[in-house]
């Protein structure tokens, strides 16, 4: 069902239900995707006069995104937009992931993918502190936070098509990991000079925990619990 069609059956119920019991019927009622959830969360915290004329530009953004767990297929697309995201070619990624990486990775811990049709344009690799063991910036990362929780995750990267910013994928993508391992902490780090991210991870509910020094390139070390 869409956000479209599950605001004009709500507007119906309010006769009867208070608007939250009037969602809460319909969420139980039917398969709301992921990306009208996350919608309708934003829509109830809104104050009451602007129920009937608000449609956010997040809304339309995402209508056609799917976020999923990756298979197979999608790795030539993720691979593909890793390698535009790189340093050395003007982006903000500090690691690089092989194919078999990738392949480990899947078999521990989901890796979440957003698609517009049949193109990747965003995904989030998160895995456990072994599988990542081999990777530098990673062991540098759990180095500078040696208190996390004994069962922590590594979060990230996260990367996003430049025509897809701001539109709030990142904020999917990561509200679908939570639910996937609810109750577990995840643990990230970002470049300190990666102002955008530092602020979209911020407002996501994600603090800074540590910070650490690496190939010269300072970063902050931040954590969630799911």
């Amino acid at each position: 069902m869409t956000v479209r069609g599950v605001f004009l059956l709500i507007r119906r119920m309010r006769r009867c239900f208070t608007r939250r019991d009037a969602l809460h019927i319909l969420m139980r009622s039917w398969r709301v995707s992921l990306e009208t959830r996350w919608v309708l969360d934003g829509f109830f915290s809104m104050p009451r006069n602007a129920i009937d004329t608000t449609r956010t530009a997040e809304t339309t953004a995402i209508d056609s995104i799917e976020i999923a767990v990756a298979h197979e297929g999608d790795l030539d697309g993720i691979l593909e937009l890793q390698a535009a995201n790189q340093i050395s070619a003007g982006g903000m990624l500090s690691a690089s992931f092989s194919r078999s990486q990738l392949q480990r990775i899947m078999k521990e811990m989901p890796l979440l993918v957003a698609r517009r049709s049949r193109s990747i344009v965003g995904f989030l690799v998160c895995s456990t502190p072994d599988v990542m063991a081999d990777v530098p910036i990673v062991r540098a990362t759990l180095d500078a936070y040696p208190t996390r929780a004994p069962d922590a995750y590594v979060y990230g990267p996260i990367c996003i098509d430049a025509q897809e910013r701001g539109r709030g994928l990142a904020r999917l993508l990561f509200e679908e990991l939570k639910r996937l391992r609810p109750g577990r902490e995840g643990v990230l780090f970002i470049r300190r000079d990666n102002d955008a991210s530092i602020k979209a991870h911020r407002k996501m509910g994600i603090k800074e925990v540590s910070s650490f020094s690496y190939g010269g390139i300072e970063h902050v070390v931040l954590s969630y619990v799911g």
